[in-house]
């Protein structure tokens, strides 16, 4: 084994988009499969297992300077002809060049211990087929679900976020959505795929309930997603975080504003205003077991180095946030290194 196999850094970093290898185009040397325990389709038919059967996924192996790294997926043939099969090619016509399925896929979620893919196969803008694929690597297990039933839409992220519960087995996944139709009050809705409701043959993957978001004064967009034991949490990096208890029976939203000082107005900037992407500064997640929310910002005179990391700690059980660090970056060619610093 050569050693760029070996390596094996503390994290990596990982392209958004999938690689697709259809078959006759196997991945170069560079390539290593995924190993798995075990396959599982729920709720994905006949045509789905033999799919999830042929399928495997690969990363690209890492070299001593380099961090970057990518995913792709592969089918076999019997998996290409399944989804065309699910999509409505003619068996004849099954594996031709001109009824090869567009394939596109993303990386929804990649912690440590949890995988989360999204494929779409799309048959000439006719038909489309799309499946969250699910790799936990507690048990080396994956599985295969379909998107959300067809008379619901996912809301503010198409990524459904896993928690695992104190003491449970396995792990659920959470994804917020709204139907269509009725236009009413109560369109909200929280879909949880648990390892229940994965084996269940009258209800399907998932388990949808009425859900219901606050009311906030500007629009909210979920950049950063995590979970804490039965919580999960959507976090919007301008305004602040909101989060669900999947044990709790109302199933409602909780929303906690971010810390004084690092709230994003939107509607008192002008509707020209060309603004920084609050999650190139700020990010949002849990770190053994505490919520942490940091902030980069720029000192007075804005000169390159000026740059201070700030962070928070969320208290949950009072709603609030207390800062614990602050972080004097200074010049990062300089030879004086930066230092954490309580407050």
């Amino acid at each position: 084994m050569d050693a760029a196999t070996c390596y094996s850094p503390g994290f990596i970093v990982l392209q958004e988009r999938l690689v697709v290898h259809l078959p006759g185009d196997a991945p170069g040397p560079e390539w290593v499969s995924i190993e798995c325990a075990s396959k599982e389709a729920y709720g994905c038919g006949e045509l789905g297992e033999r799919l999830l059967g042929g399928l495997t996924i690969h990363v690209r192996r890492l070299g001593y300077s380099v961090l970057n790294s990518s995913l792709s997926i592969r089918l076999s043939h019997a998996a290409l002809r399944s989804i065309q099969a699910e999509l409505g090619v003619p068996g004849e016509f099954q594996g031709a060049e001109d009824c090869l399925p567009e394939v596109d896929g993303a990386i929804k979620i990649a912690s440590r211990e949890v995988l989360v893919l999204m494929v779409i196969f799309l048959r000439r803008n006719q038909t489309k087929r799309t499946y969250y694929l699910v790799y936990d690597a507690k048990d080396a297990s994956l599985y295969m679900i379909p998107y959300i039933p067809r008379d619901l839409e996912a809301t503010f992220s198409l990524t459904p976020v896993p928690a695992r519960p104190a003491g449970g087995q396995g792990h659920e996944l959470a994804l917020i959505a709204r139907k269509f139709w009725p236009q009413r009050a109560e369109r909200g809705r929280l879909c949880v795929c648990t390892p229940v409701t994965r084996t269940s043959y009258s209800t399907g993957p998932w388990e949808t309930k009425v859900h219901r978001f606050p009311e906030l004064p500007q629009a909210f967009s979920a950049d950063v997603m995590f979970s804490l034991e039965d919580k999960v949490f959507w976090a919007d990096l301008s305004q602040g975080v909101a989060y669900t208890d999947l044990r709790d029976g109302s199933c409602s939203s909780v929303f906690i504003k971010l810390p004084r000082g690092c709230r994003i107005d939107l509607s008192a900037l002008p509707t020209d205003a060309r603004i920084e992407p609050p999650d190139m500064s700020r990010t949002m997640g849990c770190v053994e077991g505490s919520i942490k929310f940091v902030c980069i910002t720029r000192g007075m005179t804005r000169r390159p180095g000026s740059e201070i990391v700030k962070v928070w700690t969320l208290d949950l059980d009072r709603q609030e946030w207390k800062r614990r660090a602050f972080l004097a970056c200074g010049k990062i060619s300089g030879s004086k290194p930066a230092r954490w610093m309580p407050i």
